[in-house]
């Protein structure tokens, strides 16, 4: 099943799925601090900054933002957001997800976020790594030397 999976739903649809999941399970949690929606708003924030930064990079760089078809990648892109993250754009939609998720007060989000990790991990950045060696050698090797897969 592993194989059949990768990369073929695209990461933003896993991620509106995962907002629907929290909305669906509508669970709150009582805080005893201040409200946290400003918290969530500053998250959907980053999360949308990160996103379109490493959106426009891909663009800039003439290379594809598709993550179905990781083998249409033509560039390695290692400038901007993508000297702190290899993977901003899944970092962004990790964002929204918890933005939404501390917004509402929900504690569905406590086990929908490590899933979306997983998910994205598993059967995205991993056959596009993969890829990627395949494409860029030891210059992919290098930069994931000196870069993590998240933060």
């Amino acid at each position: 099943m592993k194989k059949y999976l990768n990369t073929k739903i695209p990461p933003p649809i896993v991620t509106l799925l995962c907002i629907g999941i929290i909305y669906l399970f509508d669970i709150q949690i009582e805080y005893s601090e201040p409200d946290l929606k400003v918290v969530g708003i500053i998250f959907l924030i980053l999360g949308l900054i990160i996103i379109f930064s490493a959106v426009l990079k891909f663009i800039k760089t003439k290379t594809t933002v598709d993550p179905t078809r990781p083998y249409k990648t033509s560039n390695l892109v290692i400038s901007g957001i993508y000297k702190i993250t290899r993977n901003p754009m899944y970092l962004g939609m990790l964002f929204l997800i918890m933005a939404y998720a501390i917004y509402n007060n929900n504690v569905i989000g406590c086990i929908i976020i490590p899933i979306f990790i997983f998910y994205i991990n598993k059967f995205q950045i991993e056959p596009e790594e993969i890829e990627m060696r395949k494409k860029f050698g030891e210059s992919f090797e290098n930069y994931c030397k000196k870069v993590n897969r998240w933060l």
